[in-house]
């Protein structure tokens, strides 16, 4: 099939805004205006210790307050206010999901204590998916996302009145390196809970120094938004989810099939490896579908199952080849996977 070049059009557009700053500069706050300014229907996940909720009372909002700061935990919500139909999500903080409880540092710090060789280099082959995930789950999502995130802090001696006084600023944010390239709108906010623009893909805030960002700020960001519908993204066929090719997940199907008449119990401890690595791999009745799975987890798997069906990889090693740490959880046997 020749691939052939269309003019471009601006089609309606969805916010990614980004915002990092010190203790203190107001994210949070700012966040709720902003996202006041965007819609009606506004939803939040807390991961400061509701945090959010303090404003209440000055804005309407619904708040998800997260018990682990897992990625996949991050990309569930997300999904969830996504499906629930809300305007705007503000993710507050996404700082946790890299250095918080059970964050991207803690299972890199956990997958190279499982190795023989102690090796964290080798750990971030299992959690780069995960900060992968969350990102596209981020850039991807059918709603505005607005996302706080704290910046590593120092202090700075000013001249004022001719003593030296310490003035508290904000480096650069707590996530992975370069972070800032996800948003099309990223900015840092000062301890007078002032905004400056540092990335934007709206020419009349590139370089803007907004003083104390509220509704107005995103009622702006709403009028550049606008243009024409986009056209409907490509819904799955035949049962199976886009981004894991059809065959694929028929072939793991077969696998999984052929590999519990052979060895039900190996069988029943692989699938459960399996759910607990991908708690988004499931049908409504819950148990395991293939189809789920995106394409690059998919192949891995199918690499797995042809290795234990050829005996060449021990049940009891499977779990450590997992791309991800995986959850105790119950699950049902195999033959149930549904293609």
């Amino acid at each position: 099939m020749t691939s052939s070049f269309t003019p471009a059009k601006k089609y309606r557009s969805r916010l990614r805004l980004g915002r990092s700053g010190p203790s203190g500069s107001g994210k949070t706050f700012s966040a709720l205006a902003i996202a006041s300014g965007m819609g009606e229907k506004i939803a939040v996940i807390d991961t400061e210790h509701g945090s959010a909720a303090m404003y209440a009372d000055r804005f309407q909002f619904d708040v998800l307050e997260l018990d682990s700061l897992d990625p996949r935990k991050y990309v569930e919500s997300i999904q969830a206010a996504e499906q629930a139909g809300y305007d705007v999500l503000v993710i507050d903080s996404l700082s946790h999901a890299w250095s918080g409880k059970d964050g991207a540092l803690e299972q890199v710090d956990r997958a190279a204590a499982r190795s023989r060789a102690q090796n964290t280099f080798a750990a971030w082959r299992e959690v780069t998916p995960l900060q992968n995930r969350l990102v596209d789950a981020i850039t991807g999502a059918r709603l505005h996302v607005i996302c706080t995130l704290r910046a590593k802090t120092e202090y700075v001696l000013e001249n004022q009145n001719g003593k030296q006084v310490p003035r508290k600023v904000g480096m650069a944010p707590v996530q992975r390196d370069l972070i800032e390239y996800e948003f099309s709108v990223y900015g840092e906010i000062d301890a007078g809970h002032n905004l400056l623009i540092t990335k934007s893909r709206i020419e009349s805030l590139q370089d803007a120094f907004v003083e104390k960002p509220d509704q107005r700020l995103g009622a702006q960001l709403i009028s550049w938004l606008a243009g024409e519908e986009p056209p409907e993204r490509a819904s799955p066929q035949n049962g199976h989810a886009a981004g894991a090719p059809p065959a694929l997940a028929d072939d793991i199907a077969a696998l999984l099939r052929a590999w519990h008449a052979k060895e039900p119990q190996a069988a029943s401890a692989y699938v459960g490896v399996l759910l607990a690595s991908y708690p988004y791999a499931r049908c409504e009745n819950g148990r395991f579908s293939p189809a789920r799975l995106i394409e690059a987890d998919a192949g891995q798997v199918l690499a797995l199952l042809k290795e234990s069906l050829a005996g060449k990889s021990r049940t009891e090693s499977l779990r450590e080849q997992m791309p991800f740490e995986p959850d105790a959880e119950e699950v049902d046997e195999p033959e149930h996977a549904q293609a």
